[in-house]
């Protein structure tokens, strides 16, 4: 949730505040939460967001054109897609998604 990459730390906190069982991200804070006895804001206060806990903030067009691709490449990664150019690969996918997420 603290990280640079708007797209990243947008969708991590989107998944814990909104889309929390939905999300694999969202399930384990809740899981944390039930079995340490803790709640939501003594989890993460130690991150200190103090900006970053307006989940609803809008993203740049960037960012957002950042999510698409990564998503698309997700479908693909996952067998559900493949590419039209035999050029590219299951592992082309993986390293573009981890480059884009870092970025």
């Amino acid at each position: 949730m603290a990280s640079v990459n708007d797209v990243v730390s947008f969708v991590s906190r989107n998944d814990v505040y909104y889309s929390r069982m939905f999300s694999c991200v969202g399930r384990n804070v809740q899981f944390c939460c039930e079995r340490y006895h803790l709640y939501l804001c003594d989890m993460l206060c130690p991150f200190s967001f103090d900006d970053m806990l307006y989940v609803g903030r809008p993203i740049d067009e960037m960012s957002l054109s950042y999510a698409d691709v990564i998503r698309e490449l997700a479908v693909v990664r996952d067998g559900v897609l493949t590419f039209t150019d035999s050029h590219f690969s299951t592992a082309d996918a993986c390293s573009s998604i981890d480059f884009l997420c870092t970025v």
